[in-house]
């Protein structure tokens, strides 16, 4: 059979596959291993019969780690969200890249197989955050505000669970709460930028882990619009959206990684921190620094705080993040000390074996520290 015929087969199965195989990649790899057999068996000299085993060789291996990354993505991901959560909670913002969509209250159900991970309520003020308890000064627009992610929100949580909640509850300053599923440093920095900070800060407090890191540089895909910001000649400047392109590159950048997420393994990679460089460290950082020296510039006498997740501590992202927090003179404390155990024991302050989204009792016991070593 014509060569050409042979090559033309394998990529019109290979298109098929893609838009119509569950595992894809691994049935491509299969069609194409059975092709090169074919040219292998064809050739006349040693010398392409090395160059179709070899190629065959890697073909199988990255079968293999897609098989792999499969079943690993499956363990971690085996969960659903449910109700509301998944139906117009989220919102696209051209300054946050996405955020709620105004004054709601959603149910949340979490789900794996038929186990219920966590049933709860968000409920967003009309403020477009988080509810928390009124403050107890009549009157007084000075406030306490949090930045942070899913960690600071209060995912899993209800909203009196949430440490701002908390925190709410044992001082006297209204707290503002402008965490939100997902977000990272950029999130913060625009929330700054944009002014949209309508109170008078006494305290300013970020919750922050490695993961930010990655979300900074742009790599989260569920922040494909999130706030860019860049490093030029050692300053940091806003550089519109992520996915700002020219139109024809990004429709081919979308229609690529469209295809690309396909893969497991590709998805597995996507998440992976072998991705962080020591570039992508230096812009979180002054992204955080920047945040900082802002808010000292707009709110004279703010005390900038920051909360660092510590799980980790050999890991070489932590450690880079928190000797850059110490070289720019960045206040920080870390959770390991409001969490007794965290390390030995993370599981104690964790939603449950599938979810490591801090719990109701994680969240009371850094609200406390919280109160007690950072706002007192």
């Amino acid at each position: 059979m014509p060569t050409f015929f042979i090559a033309l087969g394998g990529l019109l199965f290979s298109v098929a596959a893609l838009a119509w195989f569950p595992l894809p990649y691994v049935f491509i790899a299969a069609c194409w291993l059975v092709i090169i057999a074919i040219f292998f068996f064809q050739s006349q000299t040693a010398v392409q019969k090395s160059i179709w085993f070899n190629l065959a060789f890697i073909l199988g291996l990255l079968a293999a780690l897609e098989i792999y990354s499969y079943f690993s993505l499956k363990e971690q991901n085996g969960s659903r969200l449910e109700d509301e959560y998944k139906q117009g909670y989220f919102s696209p913002s051209e300054i946050l890249g996405y955020g709620p969509p105004g004054e709601v209250t959603v149910n949340s159900r979490k789900l794996r197989e038929n186990q219920l991970l966590y049933d709860v309520k968000y409920t967003i003020g009309s403020n477009g955050l988080r509810i928390t308890p009124p403050g107890k000064i009549p009157n007084e627009n000075e406030c306490i505000v949090f930045f942070g992610d899913s960690l600071t929100i209060g995912q899993g949580v209800n909203d009196h669970e949430s440490m701002p909640w908390i925190v709410g509850t044992l001082q006297a300053y209204k707290v503002h709460n402008f965490g939100f599923h997902g977000y990272g440093p950029h999130q913060m920095l625009s929330i700054i930028e944009n002014g949209l900070i309508d109170c008078k800060p006494r305290f300013a407090i970020f919750q922050t882990m490695k993961a930010h890191v990655y979300r900074a540089a742009g790599y989260a895909p569920w922040d494909k619009h999130g706030p860019k910001y860049v490093l030029r000649d050692g300053r940091l400047v806003r550089d519109g959206h992520f996915d700002d392109r020219d139109e024809l590159f990004s429709l081919l950048k979308i229609l690529l990684e469209t295809e690309l997420e396909k893969s497991h393994l590709y998805r597995k990679y996507q998440y992976s921190e072998y991705r962080v460089t020591d570039d992508d460290i230096q812009l979180y950082l002054h992204i955080v620094d920047t945040a900082r020296r802002k808010l000292a510039a707009e709110f004279p006498g703010l005390e900038f705080r920051v909360v660092l997740w510590d799980k980790e501590p050999d890991d070489r992202i932590y450690l880079q993040v928190k000797e850059g927090f110490e070289s720019l003179s960045i206040r920080f404390d870390l959770v390991s000390g409001m969490l007794p155990g965290l390390r030995e024991n993370p599981e104690k302050y964790e939603l449950n074996s599938y979810d490591p989204h801090p719990n109701a009792l994680a969240h009371q016991l850094i609200a406390e520290y919280v109160a007690e070593h950072i706002l007192d």
